[in-house]
């Protein structure tokens, strides 16, 4: 564990030029430290994490069981290893074990504070837009493929995007000293990055942008990658669409943004998260969701009709001009 003790004298004392970008690359990594410590100890305490932790050491192992490493390794600016898993059957110790490191954020922090992430990914996670449209400058002034590459490059076990990095930068540290993770997003897709990159899981960006550790923020990137085309349908390697695993989060805002965006309340989840079968995420909204609200945005795209029993009350849709909840527009 880091003491926390912040480098004071930044200019006084220290060599200049190279001494002191490194200086100050090294307060970066002790607040990205802090903050996520920080930002752990708050999801902990709260039981977002996803399922059991598996220790530092172990990851790794964890992750190549659940993934062609070979495919993943020649597919570096690519998806890679997208094959289903599953979370009931002989897959199940593996698909939960990957899934706890996805859900714990994999070695992210680690390589972020060790310096050992592309400029690109490390700007994006620091929400630092200068130095983010500097490395995609020059990139693009090198040609089409070398931008390419700055967009699209994998890195960390998770194998994230600097788009990924914007989103998980946007829950760990907020606007912590200046940084601006929306107007990172923005410039990345600006540069046509591919809103809906997968990662090591199959989750997209917009999928994280709408976990339990969502943020004003994140919500907004999201509305910003739903601008940009991003699929709200999209299904990890799981088989939960972003909307199917919303279910499980006392998080309606984000169900809001995935509806508007064009979620399918009526889509069948394959799989549930940890295994939990789902017939649609309709079938599963818990009481404290505001149906009324929810499905006011999701019924108007598509007609609906059918009968359901959500939260003990018996509710029927009607795929009708004023779409209506038991006989009340909604």
């Amino acid at each position: 564990m880091p003491s926390g003790k912040r480098r004071t004298g930044r200019g006084t004392g220290r060599a200049s030029g190279a001494g002191e970008v490194r200086a100050a690359m090294e307060d970066l990594a002790d607040l990205a430290r802090s903050s996520a410590q920080a930002r752990y100890a708050e999801m902990e305490a709260s039981g977002a994490l996803c399922g059991e932790p598996v220790a530092p050491d172990e990851r790794a192992a964890a992750v190549h069981a659940a993934c062609d490493a070979d495919l993943n390794r020649r597919d570096a600016c690519g998806d890679g290893d997208q094959t289903p898993l599953r979370l009931r059957g002989p897959q199940d110790a593996v698909a939960q074990r990957l899934k706890s490191v996805w859900g714990n954020g994999g070695d992210f922090l680690e390589a972020l504070s060790a310096g050992r992430l592309g400029v690109c990914l490390r700007s994006a996670a620091l929400g630092n837009a200068g130095a983010l449209a500097a490395a995609l400058a020059k990139a693009k002034a090198a040609g089409a493929e070398a931008l390419s590459e700055a967009l699209e490059r994998r890195e960390t076990l998770l194998r994230w995007t600097p788009l990924d990095g914007a989103v998980m930068g946007a829950i760990q540290f907020g606007k912590q000293q200046g940084g601006d993770h929306v107007k990172v997003a923005r410039l990345l897709l600006e540069h046509k990055a591919r809103p809906d990159v997968r990662d090591v899981c199959g989750y997209t960006p917009l999928a994280r942008c709408v976990t339990s550790a969502a943020n004003d923020t994140t919500l907004e990137i999201g509305m910003l990658l739903i601008e940009h085309g991003a699929d709200a349908n999209s299904r990890n390697r799981f088989g939960d669409t972003p909307l199917g695993e919303i279910i499980n989060s006392n998080r309606p805002d984000c169900a809001m943004l995935v509806c508007e965006g064009g979620a399918d309340p009526m889509l069948p989840a394959t799989l549930g998260s940890f295994g939990a079968p789902l017939n649609s995420p309709l079938l599963e909204f818990p009481a404290w969701m505001n149906m009324s609200e929810v499905l006011g945005h999701a019924v108007t795209r598509k007609s609906v009709t059918g009968s359901f029993k959500l939260a003990g009350t018996e509710v029927t849709l009607h795929g009708l001009s004023r779409h209506e909840l038991n006989g009340k527009c909604v």
